[in-house]
């Protein structure tokens, strides 16, 4: 609770106190004297109705004004753009850095500029560990990508598209995206609980009408929505 909530919750004391000390001595000339003079008697009983009303009002609005404030740090959280902190920063450049020189692509949807401003991020990241990153865009993918998620290929090197050769990916390779997965889950970037195999030769021929993203790098990072 707020400053104001505890001020209200304070003030609405003070007055039940009031009016009870007050309530008391006329209940006690009820007793003794009965309705007369009965005048008093009535402006006692509109004062406590009305501060009663008063409080319940004022109640009302504190709770009005809370519910906002709710909702509306609701939306900006919405329509937020995913900014890496600081210290997400520092643990994936800590991390990757013995992975010096590690073919990594970074993939976004294309027209999404708040998953393109994301990746940007992970780019710059990978760059400063060294790693050898490079960015291209998802045109389309049998299933829409929310968050993110780490993809590895195959351990042999094979013909992917038309003169795109998919590298292998190696042990070191592999220790790199498990590295990487491992980071992410740590600082809850991702919900994805394991590396991902890359599409599968079958869908070859699709690849090549550039209806799914084409990679030369034995590990993907792909950028989904915005989780809502």
């Amino acid at each position: 609770m707020g400053f104001s909530d505890w001020g209200l919750i304070v003030t609405a004391g003070l007055v039940v106190i009031g009016v009870l000390l007050e309530g008391a001595e006329h209940l006690q000339e009820l007793r003794t004297k009965g309705w007369r003079p009965i005048t008093p008697k009535i402006g006692f009983l509109i004062l406590v109705l009305g501060l009663g009303g008063e409080i319940v009002f004022e109640t009302l609005l504190t709770q009005d004004a809370a519910n906002t404030r709710l909702e509306a740090a609701k939306l900006e959280s919405i329509l937020a753009w995913r900014t890496l902190t600081e210290k997400q920063r520092t643990e994936l450049i800590s991390t990757m850095r013995p992975f010096k020189g590690q073919r990594i692509d970074i993939f976004s949807y294309v027209g999404d500029a708040e998953g393109l401003a994301f990746a940007d991020q992970f780019l710059a990241i990978f760059k400063r560990a060294g790693c050898d990153a490079g960015e291209s865009v998802i045109t389309s993918y049998s299933r829409l990508l929310i968050g993110t998620r780490v993809e590895i290929g195959s351990s042999t090197q094979e013909l992917s598209g038309v003169f795109v050769i998919r590298i292998a990916l190696t042990p070191e390779g592999r220790k790199a995206a498990e590295t990487l997965l491992a980071t992410l889950k740590g600082e809850h970037l991702t919900q994805e609980p394991k590396l991902v195999p890359m599409m599968p030769k079958q869908w070859e021929a699709i690849e090549q009408q550039g209806l799914v993203p084409i990679s030369e790098a034995p590990i993907r990072l792909m950028i989904g929505v915005k989780p809502r």
